[in-house]
């Protein structure tokens, strides 16, 4: 694997999206195969933590996504359970006292 260390400690990886393909014809013994390697983006691990930088927009733009679906959801869970575990809450405490 190809890695590049920075001189602050960094190390930068290259993820590649990678693909295969294979074909034999029965008639005439004849047969090929492809490779093919696209670089999608680069691994950052550094002192600061990970990070993951594209290399083009769609790819940025599902790094977005991935990395805001832990908030969306906790705020969603809020928004339904909030005023319900509240008013369940404040039900048992008046019935206590």
């Amino acid at each position: 694997m190809f890695r590049l260390q920075t001189p602050d400690g960094s190390v930068i990886m290259p993820i590649s999206k990678v693909g295969f393909g294979f074909v034999a014809l029965p008639f005439g013994g004849g047969s090929g195969g492809g490779v093919s390697i696209t670089p999608i983006a680069f691994l950052v691990v550094g002192t600061h933590g990970v990070r993951v930088v594209p290399l083009d927009n769609q790819t940025h733009l599902m790094e977005c996504v991935i990395d805001s679906a832990p908030q969306v959801f906790k705020s969603c869970s809020r928004m339904v359970d909030g005023p319900a575990t509240s008013r369940a809450y404040s039900s048992k405490h008046r019935k206590a006292t």
